[in-house]
């Protein structure tokens, strides 16, 4: 979503992913612009970057820390608690 315009001709853009993507070069069945992906290919990327990162290679974004998944799990499980018990605010 591009809100940087004015008006008529803000809005979503569509962008064709191709070799010049740097985190997508080199990792795509067909390598060419324009050619679509599915969710498969999107395990594939992350499990890229993942071996990349244990490679020592820098030129793709570094994964997030286990720490950060777990962070993420327990703010989902609080959610959950929260939901169960009518949405009240728990804490810790």
């Amino acid at each position: 979503m591009d809100g940087g315009p004015d008006g008529a001709v803000n809005g979503y853009r569509q962008v064709l992913i191709g070799p010049a993507h740097p985190n997508f070069a080199g990792g795509m069945a067909m390598d060419f612009p324009g050619c679509n992906y599915g969710q498969n290919d999107l395990f594939v990327f992350q499990a890229r970057a993942f071996l990349e990162q244990i490679a020592g290679l820098d030129h793709l974004p570094p994964c997030p820390p286990l720490e950060e998944g777990l962070r993420n799990l327990r703010l989902i499980e609080a959610v959950v608690r929260s939901a169960e018990s009518g949405g009240e605010v728990l804490v810790g």
